[in-house]
């Protein structure tokens, strides 16, 4: 499966692949629909490799053209990385299985990035967002604040009457 950057079109990755019967482009879906039916995910620079890493998929670099300068450096460092097309065909041709050591030494790369690899965001999400709201509730200058706002709206629409009045009557309405 070759799935181009969604920034990219793919109908120029369908013309080059065309004639090769085993390469199907897609860019359909997103990444998550994909990984489950991989093995290897390769990339240059992209982000698609913590993602696969995360899911104990092999990410794969090929860095002919790289600019340290430009790139992000995560995706690289949790990836296996060829700087030749011969050392990235001899990746392809003879698959590796990682160990868990292997994978637990990747993912303690990405760990300082990615705060989820040991919980779910979602339950941590809500749990500040429980806290936000309990240190909120009852506090009097938010209240006042939004007694004030209210009361100021209540003026606004109020005097909204006499302008909408005088522009009937100017308009002749």
């Amino acid at each position: 499966i070759y799935r181009p950057h969604p920034a990219e079109g793919k109908t120029t990755y369908e013309n080059f692949f065309s004639n090769r019967s085993r390469i199907i482009v897609a860019s359909e879906g997103g990444v998550h629909d994909w990984l489950p039916l991989v093995d290897t995910v390769i990339h240059h620079d992209c982000t698609t490799a913590i993602e696969a890493m995360i899911n104990r998929k092999r990410p794969i670099c090929y860095k002919r053209c790289f600019d340290r300068w430009q790139a992000a450096s995560l995706p690289g460092e949790v990836s296996e990385c060829f700087d030749t097309l011969g050392g990235l065909a001899d990746a392809i041709a003879e698959p590796k299985e990682l160990t868990d050591a292997e994978w637990r030494s990747k993912e303690a790369i990405a760990r300082p990035f990615v705060a989820n690899l040991d919980f779910s965001a979602a339950e941590l999400i809500a749990k500040r967002i429980a806290e936000l709201g309990a240190k909120w509730v009852g506090q009097k200058d938010l209240v006042e604040e939004r007694q004030r706002w209210q009361k100021n709206r209540n003026l606004r629409e109020r005097a909204k009457d006499p302008l909408r009045a005088l522009l009937q009557t100017r308009d002749g309405a």
